[in-house]
């Protein structure tokens, strides 16, 4: 192997290289009087049909003498030609250059001259252009993707690499650029030279090339600085998966090594990987549904499910799509955010958004392969599952018995309703589909309940489980639906509660699971956060802090409402102090509002169009993305005790006639067998001495999992809506600290002084109250 290293043969020209090949070995070749310095193994390979182009990171040049092949001893993982080449940029200064990106100076491009050695030598051993890769990671990986850029149909696999020169470590960047360019700042370069800076660019520049981006998420300055880069302009999967022209592919994976390279457990991995995509023909872009910015439809992000032998309207059939999952019919429209998984055992669709609040870097795709191995695992191992996840979904399970099943997200924020006639199975993200699907009308409480005169109060939504239809009720949260039950099984809470006196254990973990939610929807989506004067909303602000760059804030007012009016002052304080990109959203009285959106909204809740003109203000403002995500805050009210500020409600004990008067007490006498039927319904008795208080799953199941779901669906075309407390895990560890720092608010000042304590120098309201004082005096008074 030495003599491999060491016996060099000198190619001046490569006319002659056919002449002058002895095999594996070390070749100099020569292009434009600069020397690529190459080794070359594997030659030996009956018919070989790939190349792979190895390129090196930085070195210390006190410990790698030039020239430098990384990975050279690796020959034997990969299945085709294996070419190291030497970065010649290094030779600029030869005792201190650290790292060059084969950049070459203001004469050569030396991205240039090896793209064309490596076309050469592809062409003498009979390799086609597109089964050639380049392989590199750190500053190998920039030299993997602009190289291959030039290369019609080549494929890069970068790792962990430079995007951007001018963001890796100043120090390094300005020797690059006196030795290489001879200039002490970029502000001397020419704008191409910039531009062959960027290899994101380069990239967006080629034709049907293709890139294996492998990123370590615990390399936190390049997953900021460079790789989040090259997926914005590229149109990456931030969080990992094949871009919808098929030219990237990205993944990432966590290693302690932070900026190291891949660990050589995944080696073999990322190889087969690469030549997949190699062979893979890339894709024409799709075309985006729902172009138009101001179009809004209340079924916009719609899907229905039902038995393969139920009949469908055919106007239903005709405006949606349309998958066949074990006996059962998926329709959606064309602006519904899915995933399907199939196997053998089970076919699993997740719907909306979701991560892990433990693995950031899992997308919606990561998400429904994780649940579906669960599930083949266990009915425990599948519940287990799920309460690792957040954001706002539902995961629909057809299994090999032909049964179905609905779950929903934590709080049931996306929210989904069902039939209770089986002979006409539905499940649905609206109602009104249910009905059409099953043939009802509206009910006759329907029409009771909008003219009641406790209608409006706390909210208008409907008591229990009860919709607007004849026979559709809305699922709640902790239970789910199967095709092979009439009602709601209830699966949460399935352990007794642990009570945990320790603040500050519960706050770490709280606080680790709202940024990597945060790290998860800043790196995929456009994100506004809507902030007011109140203590939940400064929590969601806080722990934006790292992300403060990616968010668009806003505020909302309303035909002069005092309070909103407050919140407006507030929110435009913290803006001014914290250089928030802040915009306020202003309803005043005359406002128009279409009467398409009238339409809508009666579609989705006839007698309901409360807040149109609010909505109207969305739609002129935001338009309608599919892209963009609202971060709310609401969740939060279930762990600060929202009942148990009464100390009435203290005593752990309810009769149907007490939760119904939480629910209105205007109204309790009267739906007082509504909310009886609703507990049984959702079996709400199982909750009994498992510690949680049942005032506080009243309010988790029924106000958030109905209130805040119907506020949620009607803002979906709109934009998604999800809230940082949306996880089982983070609501578990709230409510078990004791009730007197839940009902203190101790843990959510806590979280605010943990994450951005400088937004508690400005003043906190909460209804006619108004909180002055700084920092941890704040909830004394």
């Amino acid at each position: 192997m030495n003599d491999l290293l060491s016996n060099i043969i000198e190619i001046e020209n490569m006319d002659v290289f056919s002449s002058s090949y002895k095999g594996d070995g070390r070749y100099n070749i020569y292009k434009h009087n600069t020397k690529i310095e190459t080794l070359i193994q594997n030659t030996s390979l009956r018919n070989p049909d790939r190349i792979f182009v190895l390129f090196s990171g930085a070195r210390d040049p006190n410990r790698h003498p030039l020239p430098k092949f990384d990975r050279w001893k690796w020959r034997e993982k990969f299945p085709g030609i294996v070419v190291n080449i030497s970065d010649p940029s290094l030779y600029f200064n030869n005792k201190r250059l650290r790292i060059g990106w084969y950049f070459g100076d203001r004469k050569n491009n030396f991205s240039s001259l090896i793209a064309e050695v490596v076309l050469e030598l592809a062409a003498f051993f009979e390799v086609d252009a597109s089964n050639i890769i380049f392989y590199g990671s750190s500053a190998g990986g920039f030299a993997a993707i602009t190289i291959s850029s030039l290369i019609e149909g080549a494929t890069a696999v970068a790792i962990n690499p430079q995007v951007v020169l001018k963001n890796y470590p100043e120090a390094f960047y300005n020797k690059f650029l006196s030795a290489s360019l001879g200039v002490e700042s970029d502000t001397e370069l020419h704008h191409d030279e910039k531009e062959r800076m960027d290899a994101a660019i380069q990239f967006s520049t080629g034709k049907n090339n293709k890139c294996l981006l492998v990123q370590n998420i615990k390399d936190y300055s390049h997953l900021e600085s460079h790789y989040s880069h090259f997926c914005d302009v590229n149109g990456g999967e931030l969080l990992g998966g094949e871009s919808e022209n098929g030219r990237i592919y990205t993944w990432l994976y966590s290693a302690e090594n932070g900026h190291g390279p891949e660990p050589m457990s995944m080696v073999e991995e990322i190889v087969n990987k690469s030549v997949e995509i190699s062979r893979t023909p890339t894709k024409k872009t799709l075309q985006r549904a729902w172009r138009e910015e101001n179009e809004y439809s209340i079924l916009k992000k719609s899907f229905f499910v039902t038995k393969k032998n139920v009949s469908v309207a055919s106007w239903l059939k005709d405006n949606y799509n349309l998958e066949e999952c074990r006996g059962f019919l998926f329709y959606y429209s064309e602006g519904l955010r899915y995933y399907l998984c199939k196997s053998a055992e089970v076919d699993l669709i997740i719907i909306g958004v979701a991560t892990h609040i433990d693995k950031p870097e899992m997308n919606e795709s990561d998400v429904a392969d994780f649940l579906q191995v669960s599930w083949k695992k266990g009915k425990t191992q599948f519940y287990e599952a799920l309460d690792f996840l957040a954001g706002s979904f539902v995961v629909l399970v057809f299994d090999s018995s032909n049964i179905s099943y609905a779950f929903t997200d934590a709080c049931g924020t996306y929210g989904i309703f069902y039939s209770d006639k089986n002979s006409k199975f539905c499940v649905s993200s609206h109602a009104y589909l249910v009905s059409k699907v099953i043939g009802t009308i509206t009910s006759d409480f329907q029409r009771y309940w909008i003219n009641h005169p406790v209608f409006s109060a706390g909210g208008k939504y409907y008591p229990g489980n009860l919709t607007e239809f004849n026979s559709v009720f809305q699922l709640t949260p902790n239970t789910y639906l199967s095709s092979f039950e009439r009602n709601p099984i209830r699966y949460f809470p399935r352990n007794k509660l642990v009570a945990d006196e320790s603040v500050e254990s519960t706050l770490n973990f709280i606080k680790h699971a709202i940024e990597n939610q945060l790290l998860n929807f800043s790196s995929r989506y456009k994100l506004t956060m809507s902030i007011s004067g109140g203590l939940d909303s400064r929590v969601s602000l806080s722990a934006s802090r790292r992300f403060k760059d990616k968010i668009t804030y806003f505020t909302y007012s309303i035909r002069g409402n005092r309070y909103l009016k407050r919140d407006l002052e507030i929110a435009r304080e913290l803006s001014n102090v914290f250089g928030l990109k802040h915009s306020e959203i202003k309803v005043k009285a005359g406002d128009k509002v279409s009467s398409q959106l009238y339409q809508q909204l009666e579609i989705n809740s006839p007698g309901n169009t409360a807040n149109a003109d609010l909505i109207q203000s969305y739609i002129n403002f935001f338009g309608c993305d599919e892209d963009r995500v609202h971060i709310r805050s609401n969740l939060m009210e279930i762990a600060r005790g929202y009942y148990l500020s009464n100390i009435a409600n203290h005593k752990n004990a309810y009769t149907s006639r007490k939760i119904s008067s939480l629910f209105r007490s205007g109204s309790r006498d009267e739906l007082t067998p509504v909310f009886d039927s609703f507990l049984r319904d959702i079996q709400f008795h199982k909750t009994a001495g498992k510690g949680y208080h049942y005032s506080d799953l009243f309010y988790w199941e029924h106000r958030m999992g109905v209130f805040v779901a119907n506020v949620a669906k009607r803002e979906r075309p709109i934009h998604e809506t999800v809230m940082l407390f949306n996880n089982r895990k983070i609501l578990n560890a709230a409510l078990s600290i004791s009730m007197e720092d839940r009902v203190s608010a101790k843990l959510f000042y806590d979280l605010v002084e943990g994450f951005w304590p400088e937004t508690l120098d400005v003043a906190l309201s909460s209804g006619s109250k108004w909180y002055t004082h700084l920092r941890r005096s704040v909830f004394e008074n």
